[in-house]
């Protein structure tokens, strides 16, 4: 299938948001959008509906303590770093993931299960 995107279109190939639960802003659901063709973007307010379509049925029970956040454009994300939405500003902010205390974590968990 042939794209029918322009050179002249201002939005980017992909559409993203994100569903955060507001009162941590731990980012709980990441969605990602590609339309075929320019004419498929989603409005904001569709591509959050479809995002919130994804949740899972435990999320879905808690709709009222979550929000969405629409990253920049030209927002890579670096699978090394954790991602969460800082609650006054409202921008996301982005930290180091703690290699070092995961492997830690699950070598604890290894050992309470041969007990």
């Amino acid at each position: 299938m042939e794209s029918t995107f322009k050179e002249s279109d201002e939005q980017t190939l992909s559409q993203w948001c994100m569903i955060y639960d507001k009162r941590t802003g731990e980012i709980i659901h990441t969605h990602q959008f590609l339309p075929l063709s320019s004419d498929d973007y989603y409005s904001k307010e569709d591509l959050e509906k479809k995002a919130i379509e994804f949740l899972s049925p435990e999320n879905k029970k808690n709709l009222e303590f979550l929000n969405v956040f629409h990253p920049p454009k030209d927002l890579h994300f670096d699978p090394s770093m954790n991602y969460k939405i800082n609650l006054e500003s409202k921008f996301l902010i982005a930290e180091p993931i703690d290699f070092a205390g995961l492997r830690k974590k699950v070598t604890e968990k290894e050992d309470l299960s041969r007990k």
